[in-house]
């Protein structure tokens, strides 16, 4: 995309066509007329606040130059790059706090290439763009490197309403229904990339999955036999707790036929032996090897049912693993490491565990 150079556009050293002009000259006209409210509420982001008429008015100048072209072509919509000091927020539709609130995400994660451009809409009558979507990465790209982003990519909209109030109608949709458009990756979506990057929580998933003939399925509800009820959480138990305790609480499925049955593999059934594994660390051995009889020819949904039975203030995952965990310590003898409390609606640990 060729942009206008500002220097040669100020002095009158480029010979713009006729239409680039007409355009240009119709968008001032009208968008000069602004109302106080609609000024008021539009800041720089990083830029000057305090700008002199004369700043001002090299801005405005700056901006019809970088989309001169663009107008005259009559895209609707171009991607440039943009000076940081010509972005700004209307803080009438955004709200600071919020992009306060994630741009230590954004920090810890910056990785400038795989970021969308900005969204932004000229605002000609002030020299600004007006950021829609991505106030938080111009702010992050400062506290990283001011000097390597002095210029950030902007998805700039042409065909905004000239008029100021219906302007500002536009830009907050757009702020509001940012992203709507797009389905955002499943985690299950992300595992053929993560492997390729070597993720190690997938990796161990991958070699499991082969080890103990499990899949994933797309859909929501019962799963069948082999099937895993949740990824996001299994990926978790790998990412957490390692190859041990997935193949203690593998070991258990196989063993005692909870593999081949629905929903044998689970949250609520992987959550319960995630547990025994935790608080009963040093008996891993007995519990497994309990477990893996006690539960063979009895289902998951036969333990769910006499859980909530015997606990029903709890909630069904937390009464599926005091349920199992209550078995072992009867059986084996072994020390308690939770208990009901007072109103019976949570657990409560009461001793240390490794």
């Amino acid at each position: 995309m060729t942009t206008v150079n500002m220097k040669d556009y100020v002095n009158g050293n480029v010979n713009e066509n006729k239409a680039v002009q007409e355009v240009i000259g119709k968008i001032s006209k009208a968008e000069t007329k602004v109302s106080a409210n609609v000024i008021n509420t539009v800041v720089p982001i990083l830029g000057n606040k305090e700008r002199t008429l004369e700043q001002r008015a090299e801005d405005i100048g700056e901006l019809k130059g970088i989309l001169a072209s663009s107008i005259a072509s009559g895209l609707s919509k171009v991607i440039l790059k943009i000076p940081v000091r010509l972005l700004a927020m209307d803080t009438a539709y955004q709200i600071p706090e919020r992009t306060e609130r994630s741009l230590g995400k954004l920090l810890k994660e910056w990785d400038y290439d795989s970021c969308d451009p900005l969204l932004g809409v000229p605002h000609f009558e002030d020299g600004y763009i007006a950021v829609v979507d991505g106030t938080g990465r111009v702010r992050a790209s400062n506290v990283i490197d001011s000097d390597k982003y002095e210029k950030l990519d902007v998805t700039v909209l042409l065909k905004a309403p000239s008029d100021p109030n219906e302007r500002q109608k536009f830009e907050a949709k757009k702020y509001e229904y940012q992203n709507s458009g797009t389905e955002p990756l499943k985690d299950y979506q992300k595992h053929g990339a993560r492997l390729i990057r070597e993720d190690r929580p997938t990796m161990l998933l991958e070699e499991l999955k082969h080890q103990y003939d499990f899949d994933w399925v797309l859909k929501k509800g019962q799963r069948e036999g082999g099937i895993l009820g949740s990824y996001p959480y299994t990926r978790e138990l790998c990412e957490k707790y390692g190859r041990s305790c997935m193949e203690y609480i593998l070991d258990i499925c196989k063993k005692s036929g909870f593999n081949r049955l629905s929903n044998g593999y689970s949250r609520c059934v992987f959550k319960a032996l995630r547990d025994m594994w935790r608080y009963y660390a040093s008996d891993r051995n007995k519990t497994e090897q309990f477990l893996s009889e006690y539960l063979h020819g009895k289902t998951p949904a036969l333990i769910k049912a006499r859980s909530k039975v015997a606990y029903e203030y709890l909630d069904a995952d937390a009464a599926f693993s005091f349920y199992i965990e209550d078995a072992i310590v009867e059986n084996l003898h072994l020390q308690q490491t939770r208990k009901l409390s007072d109103d019976e609606q949570k657990l409560e640990v009461i001793r240390k565990f490794a």
